[in-house]
C-alpha cells in the first residue's frame, strides 16, 4: 500500500467526514478510515479526545475509539488504513503535530471547515523517510 499514490473516495465516505467535520465545528472533527487490501471503504467518526480547551487545533483518538473501531473493521473483514480529521478555518494541509504523530503506510485526509462548511478534503501519507508527507490524490470510486 505504501506505493499507493490515490485512493479511491467513496461517496459515502466522503458524506461522513464532511457531515462530522460540520457537526464538530469549530471544534477539530476525526475519525478512522476502513478498508482492504489498499482500498477505502467506510469511516467511523470518533469523539475528539483532546482536552476541551485544545479541540480547535488538535485531535485525539483514545485507545478506546481505535479498538472499537478496530473490532468493527474485522467483524467487516476490513481494517483500519487511515485517520481523517478537519482543521477548522485552515487549509487541509498537515501540521508539525500530524507529522509527528503519523503512521506509516496510513492515508490521513484532512478536510479544511472554513465558518463550519466542510471544504474540499485532501488526502497525505507519511513519506519513506518519514520526514514529509506526500500528497495522495482521492478519486472518485470506478
Amino acid at each position: 500500500m505504501a506505493d499507493v499514490q490515490s485512493i479511491d473516495w467513496p461517496p459515502e465516505v466522503a458524506d461522513v467526514v464532511a457531515a462530522e467535520a460540520r457537526r464538530r465545528y469549530p471544534e477539530e472533527a476525526c475519525g478512522l478510515l476502513l478498508g482492504r487490501e489498499g482500498r477505502l471503504v467506510s469511516a467511523i467518526a470518533v469523539p475528539n479526545g483532546a482536552p476541551a480547551e485544545e479541540r480547535r487545533t488538535r485531535y485525539l483518538l483514545s485507545p478506546g475509539a481505535y479498538r472499537r473501531a478496530e473490532e468493527q473493521a474485522r467483524a467487516e473483514g476490513l481494517e483500519v488504513i487511515g485517520i481523517f480529521h478537519s482543521h477548522p478555518d485552515h487549509p487541509p494541509e498537515p501540521s508539525p503535530t500530524d507529522l509527528a504523530e503519523a503512521w506509516p503506510e496510513w492515508v490521513y485526509v484532512i478536510v479544511p471547515v472554513p465558518a463550519g462548511e466542510p471544504g474540499a478534503p485532501r488526502a497525505w501519507r507519511l513519506a519513506g523517510d518519514r520526514t514529509q508527507f506526500v500528497a495522495v490524490r482521492l478519486d472518485a470510486p470506478a
